[in-house]
């Protein structure tokens, strides 16, 4: 692989930062989460948005309920999965993906264009004010 290709590899990962963070399968199964209803999301609605196979979801998905990340809930004949946002590591992991997002941009005063500014909310989202998590 030479330094070019090696290069357009590493933007294409850092591009989506939870997917540059655990890995693409996981990365995506969590943009998916996080993007998603606060009332959950059923595994093969979460497979179809994620464009994984429902096997690869289920793996990730038992991986990320086992750490403490997701919680479930059965409704009716379906399973939602959540994304438990007020635990200290899943704040932690979507602050570290939002400063990711802020690579690159150069904040002198206030954002001056609508991407900047909208990576720094993203960013300053997860950043509460309570220093119990830090």
């Amino acid at each position: 692989m030479t330094a070019r290709q090696l290069a357009r590899q590493l933007a294409r990962q850092l591009a989506r930062p939870l997917q540059a963070l655990t890995g693409a399968a996981r990365g995506r199964v969590l943009e998916v989460l996080h993007a998603g209803p606060d009332a959950g999301i059923a595994l093969r609605e979460l497979a179809r948005a994620a464009g994984l196979s429902l096997s690869s979801v289920q793996r990730e998905v038992n991986t990320l309920f086992s750490l403490g990340l997701l919680s479930r809930e059965a409704s009716g004949n379906r399973v939602l999965h959540r994304l438990r946002r007020r635990e200290p590591y899943v704040r932690l992991l979507l602050a570290t993906a939002a400063a990711l997002g802020l690579r690159g941009v150069r904040l002198k005063g206030m954002p001056a264009d609508r991407d900047g500014e909208a990576a720094l909310a993203r960013f300053c989202a997860h950043c509460p004010p309570d220093a119990g998590l830090w």
